[in-house]
């Protein structure tokens, strides 16, 4: 961004289509679409290249099922994560 060199908008859009839950189809999941957002911001402190990143993970909070793998004769469906709050620094030293 021209105002605040080093200072970036990052953003990811996620979707997944309707799916069998069961080879027979006779239970399917829904649809999803998740956001997430984040401001990054590169500096350099005492020399060293440091990245600070504030994000939010799934920006509209969705409801959605994240994975529905079929293991050892069982069907397991594992909710995706809420809204959250992502916060952090790295450096190169």
């Amino acid at each position: 961004m021209a105002s605040l060199p080093g200072l970036s908008v990052r953003g990811s859009v996620s979707h997944e289509g309707r799916r069998a839950v069961l080879a027979d189809n006779t239970i399917r999941l829904p649809s999803w679409t998740r956001v997430d957002a984040a401001l990054r911001y590169d500096t350099r402190m005492g020399g060293a290249l440091a990245s600070w990143t504030v994000g939010i993970d799934n920006v509209f909070d969705r409801r959605y099922w994240k994975e529905s793998p079929y293991q050892f004769g069982h069907v397991y469906l594992y909710p995706g994560a809420p809204r959250g709050l992502r916060v952090s620094f790295t450096a190169e030293l």
